[in-house]
């Protein structure tokens, strides 16, 4: 169902991108950071014959590199390039958003990382580089140009003379491969060598946030582990939740409630997504509902580590307090009416 419908956006895409006219042949480009070398990745012959855009900002262009080009081995993507055409459809240059998606079952999957490109001329490679290192598993991926503005107001991408064979577009959420633009001059510089790597992950990004009151006591406890190099190891997570005593019990006696559910550890099942070893998404379900009114502690053992082995040391803690059971108070009729 979803190349169906892709197929169709396609062909809406063709009639629409507005390709302009152009010699047969372009000029040759060859703007590289550093020497070709065995580590750049591409697919394009280096002549720009033709170029394209999406009528509607957020789609993309992208390419798959696949085990011809890294061997089936894991590696860190460290540069971007690509090629837009000089001042067509305008000359204002809004830049574009190089993107790596990690590959999922054949095609393109979550985006690993997302960084900008500013373009400042056309018909030249024009390079950037993540923040950090982006790490790649399983031998394939791909980099995507994502187009930013709206036509006319966008930057295209180019396109060499021959028929692209590791070429895919994104539109409105959905991918699909194509042969019928040229090679997207998209590449990118890939290392299978990591590189150094001293910091240890840490985690961000906690639901319920820290010091959150009146939270549901049907919440679950989301929280990401990252790294922003080798990535987190998902066999070093540790998690626990847990009553405080003291403010459990003082609760549970001030209402008058006599025994609860006894302070301690909170039984459940912990779920991790690392699919993305940068920003795991770690997902703990209790069994059963919270207790009303309790304060939970939530801690990450100190030693979540990177693969680099580099751990994070102190645990890290943050708590919430439950939402509290309304109160009820004995009336009786005559109290009642003497509120009338």
């Amino acid at each position: 169902m979803k190349r169906v419908i892709f197929s169709v956006l396609a062909l809406v895409l063709v009639a629409a991108a507005y390709p302009r006219a152009l010699p047969a042949v372009g000029p040759p480009i060859n703007a590289h950071p550093d020497p070709p070398g065995e580590h750049e990745f591409y697919w394009d012959d280096g002549t720009m014959s033709n170029f394209w855009c999406w009528y509607t900002g957020g789609n993309y262009w992208a390419v798959q590199f696949d085990e011809e080009k890294t061997g089936g081995a894991d590696g860190y993507v460290v540069r971007y390039g690509a090629v837009t055409y000089p001042d067509w459809p305008d000359s204002t240059y809004q830049g574009c958003n190089m993107h790596t998606f990690a590959d999922e079952s054949g095609s393109p999957g979550g985006s690993l990382d997302s960084t900008y490109l500013g373009f400042t001329e056309g018909g030249v490679f024009q390079w950037v580089e993540p923040d950090s290192p982006v790490l790649v598993t399983g031998g394939v991926f791909y980099i995507a140009f994502e187009q930013l503005g709206t036509y006319p107001d966008c930057d295209s991408i180019a396109v060499d003379a021959l028929a692209g064979t590791h070429n895919w577009t994104g539109y409105g959420g959905f991918w699909s491969p194509t042969d019928i633009f040229g090679d997207f001059m998209i590449r990118c510089y890939w290392d299978d060598e990591a590189p150094e790597d001293f910091q240890p992950p840490y985690v961000e990004d906690l639901s319920p946030a820290d010091g959150a009151e009146d939270v549901p006591v049907n919440t679950v406890i989301i929280f990401h582990t990252k790294d922003d190099l080798s990535g987190v190891d998902p066999q070093t997570v540790r998690f626990t939740a847990e009553y405080a005593p003291e403010a459990h019990h003082r609760f549970a006696l001030f209402l008058g409630l006599g025994a609860r559910s006894p302070a301690g550890a909170i039984p459940g099942a912990l779920y991790i997504d690392d699919s993305n070893p940068n920003d795991m998404v770690c997902i703990f379900i209790p069994d059963e509902d919270l207790d009303e009114g309790a304060l939970v502690i939530c801690t990450v053992g100190g030693e979540l580590a990177d693969y680099f082995g580099n751990a994070m040391g102190d645990d890290f803690l943050w708590a919430f307090s439950t939402r509290e059971q309304p109160s009820v108070e004995n009336v009786t009729w005559g109290r009642i009416k003497a509120l009338y």
